[in-house]
Order: structure tokens, then C-alpha cells, then sequence
């Protein structure tokens, strides 16, 4: 009988609402988190996904990782790190095929900075530089940087015809 009550307890537990911080529109991916982004939800704390940031202040000025749903809480693993306040204002975002030398050996992270050599395999074209290119996420397949308009043209004029060299040159830190 105490087993029972105690299962009953602990499922009743489970039902019992959160308040948690959800989104208040559909955001896309790489998307920085602002006041407006987000409002209080009580959610069953079974419903909750695991990693769900509850405080206000875990998600302000971070960013999505990936498309986040109305309404749907976030997690730790969907979020980059925290940001300087529009930090990814006027950005493209570009994927450079991941590999050792790209990701410095594993070593490299979401909001490092980092120079980008596009060395030219083509005598039509020359070698550019890019500097000071944000680090916003790392998969298995890509690295994905945020650039400038200027930097995204350079980048799509070389795409194919270059070998792609990664410097870190700032590693992230908490602004």
C-alpha cells in the first residue's frame, strides 16, 4: 500500500504545472532571443523536454539553434551561448564543409571568432580573407558561420574553386 501511495505521488507529481518560458512566435534558427521572443506558459512538468531553460534571463540574448515552435519551451540544446545584443543583425549565414582542419581539431565553438582563408585553386581567381567571422554552430556535416554581405559574396564567388583554412582568432566568452 505505501508502494502504491508513493507511485500515486510521484505520477501526481509529474501532472503538477511549471512555469517555464516558451516562445511567443514561431522563431527560425539563428534567431536572437529578445523580451518580445519570449512569455511565461505553465506546462505539466511531464510534458516538459529535457534541458528546458525555465529562467528568463538563461535565454535573453542567446540564440535558436533550429526552428522553435509558438508556444513550445526551449531547451539548452536548441540554444547557442549568449551574445552581445544584436550580434547577428544583418548576417548571412553560411555552411563550410566540416572537416578536422576546419573545426581545429574538434576544438572549435559555437560563438568563436575565426579568420577564413579561401585559398584559390584556380589561377582566375585570387585568395581572400575573412575576418572576424562569427562561429554559430557545428554539426557532424558543417560548420555554420555568420558573415557579412560583402563576406557572403566573397565566399559564393570562391564557393568550389577554393581550400577553406579556419584561424581561431577569439575564443567565446561570456559578454
Amino acid at each position: 500500500m505505501v508502494v502504491s501511495i508513493g507511485g500515486y505521488l510521484v505520477l501526481d507529481f509529474s501532472r503538477q504545472p511549471v512555469t517555464v518560458y516558451v516562445a511567443s512566435a514561431d522563431l527560425p534558427a539563428f534567431c536572437q532571443v529578445k523580451q518580445s521572443d519570449v512569455r511565461k506558459s505553465s506546462i505539466s512538468q511531464s510534458d516538459l523536454p529535457p534541458g528546458t531553460l525555465r529562467g528568463r534571463d538563461a535565454l535573453l540574448g542567446r540564440y535558436t539553434l533550429k526552428q522553435i515552435k509558438q508556444d513550445k519551451p526551449y531547451t539548452s540544446a536548441g540554444m547557442g551561448p549568449l551574445l552581445p545584443t544584436s550580434a547577428l543583425d544583418k548576417l548571412s549565414f553560411v555552411a563550410i564543409k566540416s572537416s578536422t582542419e576546419v573545426t581545429l581539431g574538434g576544438r572549435l565553438g559555437r560563438g568563436d571568432r575565426i579568420d577564413v582563408l579561401l585559398s584559390a585553386t584556380s589561377k582566375e581567381f585570387s585568395s581572400e580573407k575573412m575576418k572576424n567571422v562569427l562561429v554559430i554552430d557545428l554539426t557532424k556535416d558543417a560548420v555554420i558561420i555568420g558573415v557579412t554581405a560583402s563576406q557572403a559574396k566573397t565566399f559564393m564567388r570562391l564557393r568550389g574553386t577554393a581550400r577553406i583554412s579556419v584561424v581561431r582568432t577569439v575564443a567565446y566568452s561570456r559578454p
